[in-house]
């Protein structure tokens, strides 16, 4: 017992919670020594140890717990604050990725626009080329009709002309070689000369009415090229050009349509020949 009360005296951390163990053994040893009293108070200061001592274990482990769950509510807050931080990020991304896509989408939609546009400017000057084009076509063939319709009211006229010069000559031809006429010397004479006039006056290859411009204008020939063809040949490629057939040549040339015929054939070898650029539908 006097060792149990020495190492109660000799306690120096009186808040450690392992000192109820050293009243617990000085009240043991009392009682075994039969000093209820001692014991007694032993025993109740060892509980009173054992108590704080517990209240303090308690204490500490609920402020762990505390800490602990302060620590984890605060880890709480980070994660929540970074998951926030991402899907803020997440959220700007795709609402960059949606203001990029509605960028695109729009430009494209203005580049089909414009392209639309464009293409509908192109096909309505393609309209207006077609259409132009068509009123050119038609302007065209109008003045070609009227053209067809001058030559052929020519060609008649000269027809006409060419016929009444035939008729007058062969009156004329009869008339020379009338036994009546030959028979009457002046007559004779005065007829003679009336038929030679009449054919150097009705001789359309010595008329000046087909002139050099004409010709380049019917037929499309080079002015260094109507040198090498006499008047014949150009009265011919004009006639051919105002798409004069055969008999109409014939009769305008007070001819036949076989000798026609002939000098056109000359007139192509010719042609061919001198290297003569002309129409091809000539």
């Amino acid at each position: 017992m006097k060792y149990a009360q020495l190492s109660i005296e000799a306690i120096q951390d009186t808040n450690s919670h392992l000192n109820y163990l050293y009243y617990e053994g000085f009240a043991s040893a009392a009682e075994k020594s039969k000093s209820w009293k001692l014991s007694s108070s032993g025993y109740k200061k060892a509980y009173e140890l054992l108590n704080h001592s517990l209240e303090t274990n308690l204490d500490t482990k609920i402020l762990e717990l505390e800490k602990k769950y302060d620590l984890t509510l605060a880890e709480n807050k980070v994660l929540q604050f970074k998951n926030h931080k991402i899907i803020l990020i997440a959220v700007v991304l795709l609402m960059f990725l949606i203001v990029v896509v509605l960028s695109q989408h729009m430009i494209k939609q203005k580049q089909i626009k414009t392209l639309g546009d464009e293409r509908n400017k192109v096909l309505e000057n393609e309209k207006k080329l077609l259409y132009e084009k068509q009123q050119l076509l038609t302007n065209e063939n109008k003045n070609k009709k009227q053209e067809l319709i001058k030559k052929q009211m020519i060609l008649t006229f000269f027809h006409q002309i060419s016929k009444q010069n035939l008729d007058i000559k062969n009156f004329l031809f009869k008339l020379k070689t009338s036994k009546y006429i030959s028979d009457n010397k002046n007559l004779y004479n005065k007829v003679l000369e009336e038929y030679e006039n009449y054919n150097q006056k009705t001789n359309i290859s010595e008329t000046a009415i087909f002139t050099d411009d004409i010709l380049i204008k019917l037929t499309g020939i080079k002015a260094e090229d109507i040198a090498k063809l006499n008047k014949s040949d150009k009265v011919l490629l004009i006639l051919l050009a105002l798409n004069a057939g055969n008999k109409e040549i014939a009769l305008l040339l007070n001819t036949s349509a076989d000798s026609v015929r002939n000098r056109k054939l000359k007139l192509k070898k010719k042609i061919e020949k001198v290297q003569v650029h002309i129409n091809e539908q000539l």
